[in-house]
């Protein structure tokens, strides 16, 4: 994987590659998802070691995730998704590529996700010879798959993360996964898999952020993809990046100018706090 991040920076820096892969999934609004840390190295002074990210500053729940790259389910479902709409000459992938990816080569890449064959996970609850690209991965107390399912009549993406803090057992997670691939599979292959009763059921609704007492809310905003930088102070050093979309409260102390822009003091969840440029932060 380090290898590769180099092949991308151009130069034997794999932190400079990891740098690219975030710039690159931000430009895809996948806030979520970011390298700052290549494999089993130590941070480097001249790069971010994390990211603030919308996810990671959620309190409601943790799965105790690696400072050093994240991801979300939903992140992945989008990518995958992109990725499969661009095999069909069609999609934002292609368009913010700018012509450096082609709709040949995203069938390339679905093509050698195809060839990771484990029989276990999504590809446990699909039939023989229904083709499934897919990329695994576990630590653990966390295992994930996250694949496109090519069934002829409704190909579809599914992704899926479990887990138990402390440890999970791969017995469980193999057996709970194929269940959940397999209830999937007949929901898109077999129209009549699921009562209609079923299908009208809403979801458990996802708890929401609630504001600090006393502080208004902002999301960051129009920085194009490239995310907004926490200062230290107004124009000082850099503590984080944080992602379009991120969610910050805004602090009672008054607006300061530096170098031509006016500054703003947030907190983040966490007990973080900086100074951010008030042009990138909506009022909520």
């Amino acid at each position: 994987a380090n290898l590769l991040l180099e092949l991308i920076a151009g130069r034997p820096d794999p932190f400079a590659g990891a740098q690219q892969v975030t710039e690159s999934v931000r430009r895809l609004g996948l806030y979520n998802t970011f390298i700052a840390v290549p494999y089993d190295l130590e941070p480097d002074p001249r790069y971010l070691s994390t990211y603030a990210t919308p996810a990671n500053q959620q309190t409601e729940l943790s799965t105790n995730p690696d400072s050093s790259m994240q991801t979300t389910v939903s992140d992945m479902g989008q990518l995958l998704a992109l990725l499969f709409q661009c095999t069909a000459g069609e999609g934002y992938l292609l368009e913010a590529s700018s012509g450096a990816l082609t709709q040949a080569e995203c069938r390339a890449i679905i093509d050698v996700m195809a060839h990771n064959d484990i029989d276990a996970f999504i590809e446990e609850g699909v039939p023989p010879g229904i083709p499934v690209a897919h990329k695994h991965g576990w630590v653990g107390e966390t295992h994930g798959d996250a694949g496109i399912v090519q069934l002829e009549e409704h190909p579809y993406v599914f992704v899926v993360a479990l887990h138990r803090p402390g440890w999970l057992l791969w017995e469980e997670s193999t057996a709970i996964i194929k269940a959940m691939s397999a209830l999937v599979y007949a929901h898109f292959a077999d129209p009549l898999a699921y009562s209609a009763e079923t299908l009208r059921r809403q979801p458990p609704a996802i708890p929401t952020i609630a504001p600090t007492p006393g502080l208004p809310m902002a999301v960051v905003n129009n920085t194009g993809g490239a995310g907004l930088t926490l200062r230290e102070s107004p124009g000082g050093a850099e503590i984080v990046i944080l992602p379009e979309g991120s969610l910050v409260f805004l602090s009672n102390e008054p607006p300061a100018q530096q170098g031509g822009l006016e500054w703003r003091k947030v907190q983040l969840l966490g007990n973080l706090s900086g100074w951010a440029v008030a042009d990138f932060l909506q009022a909520q």
